[in-house]
């Protein structure tokens, strides 16, 4: 039997979108389904809409105290979940595929049978801003005219050269996640940096069918990604270094170390670049003696993203 899936719904303060939230996931065909809504102490009302809803499968628990989203993704994992994979859905965003999970689980049963240690699957969205009206489909630029695939060392050979990351979509393992420590950061990233950390555990299933929606608006973290990567973004991946030689243990050989060392560094140099730091990643280039043929449309990139940085609080 595949198992049962938890989808995890943390919300703060979503009293406008949790509904639709709530409802793309009722919509769900997968029949071993439970519906975790983590509420981190909403005063918006946000409690009086998710209890109209009668349906048994969903379990509401509401925090005595706001303790802010990283603290509240754990703590419905470690606490509230009982499934045997688990799916988080933010409260502002919701699933458009009504068998997103009943594919994802048939894909990771069928390669489970087959002997291969899937650790999560991962479905491509749709990225909507709801400030300007704008619409992007973000797949997975790596399975190229494939629909879905299986890779190994995902971290190392795929994330990067995917430039594709869902953590709405992704139904991951969970007696792997709490054994490894996820969401132990309270940090913007730290839905990469738990799913990349659990890759190195096993293998992974990309998929490019649209499953679901990831809301862009002001009022979510998405809006503080620049800030907030230019003082936690080096400690994130120096974390990632470190977990690559716990999983590996005896076998984190000077070659994986080598391999690592250098998918890392150069990760920061296109996430400096990606985020509109020039002089950080002109500083990383000579630090890291990563002289490689993309430096300069990093350089370019990078100058591009500051000034735009720099006029956009002027149009306001």
């Amino acid at each position: 039997m595949p198992g049962k899936v938890s989808v995890q719904i943390p919300t703060y303060n979503q009293r406008q979108y949790i509904s639709q939230a709530i409802e793309s996931v009722l919509m769900q065909d997968y029949p071993e389904l439970e519906i975790i809504i983590a509420d981190d102490c909403s005063v918006d009302g946000t409690e009086e809409i998710i209890k109209k809803y009668k349906d048994e499968r969903i379990r509401y628990f509401r925090n005595e105290k706001n303790i802010g989203r990283v603290a509240n993704y754990r703590k419905a994992l470690y606490e509230y979940s009982t499934g045997d994979w688990v799916v988080n859905l933010d409260g502002d965003d919701y699933y458009t595929d009504p068998s997103f999970i009943s594919r994802g689980m048939q894909l990771i049963t069928e390669s489970r049978n087959r002997g291969e240690n899937v650790v999560f699957y991962q479905a491509a969205i749709r990225l909507v801003n709801d400030d300007t009206g704008g619409e992007t489909r973000k797949q997975h630029k790596i399975l190229g005219d494939k629909d879905h695939g299986l890779f190994d060392n995902y971290y190392l050979e795929v994330y990067r050269r995917n430039e594709f990351f869902s953590h709405l979509t992704t139904i991951y393992k969970r007696d792997i996640a709490t054994s490894i420590g996820f969401y132990e950061f309270n940090t913007l990233n730290i839905d990469f940096e738990s799913l990349a950390k659990m890759s190195f555990y096993g293998k992974v299933i990309l998929d490019n069918r649209l499953a679901g929606v990831w809301r862009v608006h002001q009022g979510n973290a998405t809006h503080k990604t620049r800030n907030e990567f230019k003082t936690e973004g080096e400690l994130l991946l120096n974390r990632l270094t470190g977990y690559a030689k716990e999983a590996y243990g005896k076998d984190y050989s000077p070659y994986w170390k080598k391999r690592i060392r250098r998918e890392t560094e150069v990760l920061h140099l296109e996430l400096l670049a990606e985020n509109g730091f020039p002089g950080e990643l002109l500083k990383n280039i000579f630090r890291y003696k990563r002289f490689y043929y993309r430096i300069p449309v990093l350089m370019l990139k990078a100058t591009i993203k500051n000034i735009k940085a720099a006029i956009k609080p002027a149009k306001k």
